[in-house]
């Protein structure tokens, strides 16, 4: 599952910590950071590894500052 975060949001910031925490919460589930740096805008989003097939979407999608969940169906490996 990729939890996308609206434009701007710092790896280090409290949102990313809330998110990460809750993701974390779940048995099995890790998080990984990625922080992209555009041209004119930053982009930070949250890998969340481990067993997420049973996990609700709709508590990360409550979260004021993220953009989208997206998750990940497919193996693609």
């Amino acid at each position: 599952m990729i939890i996308v975060l609206k434009a701007d949001i710092r790896p280090e910031s409290p949102e990313v910590r809330r998110v990460t925490a809750l993701a974390e919460s779940y048995p099995g589930v890790r998080t990984e950071v990625h922080h992209i740096q555009g041209a004119t805008r930053s982009l930070t989003e949250i890998y969340l590894v481990g067993d997420t097939g049973v996990m609700p979407t709709a508590p990360f999608e409550e979260f004021e500052f993220v953009e989208k969940v997206v998750r990940i169906t497919e193996k693609f490996r």
